[in-house]
């Protein structure tokens, strides 16, 4: 059941007559849910803690579903329901009935509204959702800077989410002086976020000059500070144990062959990618644990896309089936 939803009010009646009702409308509990994220990472102990950074994950999870959805409201009150056979203006009114995820919501917003997030915001939010529910239900060990640049990404695209979506100055109760007062408080905060992701990232940079054509994105920061190594492996080197594979921005840390079974699904996507053998391990005891990503690119050529050994660097390319080394 959803109660942040209904376009109208969120109400909680106190019972006692002294007492105002609290109301929420949809864009401004949005909005305090990312004041609230924002200011868990930006006030107080500095680097954020465990905890900060849990109740910034929750309460950002919270704004992407309550201010999607505001999208969703704007142009029909059923599109939130998650079965909208059972769509009735009283359960919408009342907040009583079950609604639509984040992820319908995304597809909805492009099938029925035509407003298309973009693979990138959407896998950003995936993301968010995935960190969320294993600090919810699970308890998680997560890479704080990983969590840090998973928040920055979500919150930079709803920020610019609601003044190119969700404004509308013909309604001044939720697009006032007080809208006003908030956005312009979470851009400050979103400011000095972005302002720590950028610093960290400058001196990854900086260590990693002369590596960028063997640098990959990391799925989990989405920072291109993956190293990949670089070296020919003769067949009996295959029995020595590889070392990890880290990312130099957020320290995640991979065998080749998890980084690449990774990388495919959270990065290229397992549409478009594939996984294939590489001649590094035809032998070894890695033989049938597949190390080449065709659909990479690194921070040289990142728009081109190659077939690249996350174990030994080499690349491939992808004329025939499977794919032939470059020589």
């Amino acid at each position: 059941m959803s109660s942040d939803v209904p376009g109208g009010r969120v109400l909680a009646h106190s019972g006692r007559a002294d007492r105002p009702d609290i109301e929420f409308r949809p864009v401004r509990n949005g909005m305090d849910y990312l004041l609230s994220t924002v200011t868990h990472l930006t006030e107080g102990q500095q680097p954020p803690g465990d905890r900060n950074l849990k109740y910034a994950v929750l309460h950002l999870h919270a704004a992407t579903e309550v201010l999607l959805k505001a999208r969703l409201v704007r142009e029909h009150w059923s599109l939130v329901f998650s079965d909208l056979r059972k769509a009735t203006k009283h359960k919408f009114h009342e907040g009583d009935f079950v609604s639509v995820t984040v992820d319908a919501t995304i597809d909805r917003l492009r099938d029925i509204v035509g407003l298309d997030i973009g693979q990138a915001n959407r896998g950003a939010i995936n993301e968010l959702t995935r960190t969320r529910n294993a600090f919810t239900h699970y308890g998680h060990t997560a890479p704080a800077y990983a969590v840090e640049t998973q928040i920055a990404r979500v919150l930079g695209f709803l920020v610019d989410f609601i003044r190119t979506h969700l404004y509308d100055s013909r309604y001044p109760s939720q697009f006032g002086a007080e809208f006003n007062d908030m956005m312009e408080r979470i851009q400050v905060r979103l400011g000095r976020i972005d302002s720590l992701v950028k610093d960290r990232m400058g001196d990854v940079t900086a260590a990693l000059r002369g590596m960028a054509d063997r640098t990959v994105l990391c799925p989990h920061c989405r920072q291109y500070a993956v190293v990949i190594p670089q070296e020919d492996r003769d067949r009996t080197e295959d029995l020595v144990p590889e070392s990890m594979l880290h990312c130099r921005f957020c320290t995640a840390r991979w065998s080749s062959y998890e980084l690449a079974r990774l990388y495919v699904l959270e990065v290229v996507g397992p549409d478009n990618g594939q996984l294939h053998p590489c001649g590094c391990s035809e032998n070894g005891p890695w033989a049938d644990d597949p190390s080449v990503v065709i659909g990479a690119s690194t921070a040289e050529e990142p728009d081109t896309f190659m077939g690249l050994c996350f174990r030994c660097g080499a690349r491939y390319y992808r004329t025939v089936e499977p794919p032939q080394r470059q020589v």
